[in-house]
């Protein structure tokens, strides 16, 4: 009877050293699962801000353009948004990245160039006097949708 016993507390002990291990691991997974996604959802710490400003006209008499739609892509990344008031926007890049960068405002030519981000930066583009008269909008409409309805 005391052979049993002990062969039945041995058992038991053992069973219970070894679901104490899968329920262990199945906590570090998890766990390690959990930094992962996490890391993929903070920003980078090696992101500048690129502040543009966009006016009318040359010299100093200079009349900010709202509304004109910058767009930056990367291999490392996007980034988009559209001028305030004042004519400024403020886009995220990731430093030591390519970028394409591209602005349009209605009734002006749009501008397309290419730069490299090494740190917080600051552009300034005067895209001169309206084309022509034309009423042709270069917006992508569905960027003036949405911001419309956003109220920005």
């Amino acid at each position: 009877m005391k052979k049993t016993k002990a062969i039945l507390l041995a058992t038991l002990v053992a069973l219970s050293t070894f679901a104490i291990g899968i329920v262990a691991q199945a906590a570090i997974i998890k766990n390690e699962r959990n930094n992962i996604q996490n890391d993929n959802i903070q920003p980078s710490l090696f992101d500048a801000e690129i502040t543009f400003y966009i006016y009318e006209g040359t010299g100093c008499g200079c009349v900010p353009i709202r509304d004109a739609f910058i767009n930056a892509t990367s291999g490392d990344g996007q980034d988009s948004g559209v001028t305030d008031e004042n004519g400024t926007c403020v886009l995220h890049m990731v430093i030591n990245s390519d970028y394409r960068v591209s602005i349009e405002a209605n009734d002006y030519n749009s501008v397309l160039f290419d730069f490299n981000v090494i740190d917080n930066q600051i552009f300034k583009f005067h895209l001169g006097e309206p084309n022509g008269g034309s009423s042709i909008n270069t917006l992508p409409l569905f960027y003036r949708i949405i911001t419309r309805l956003l109220g920005r």
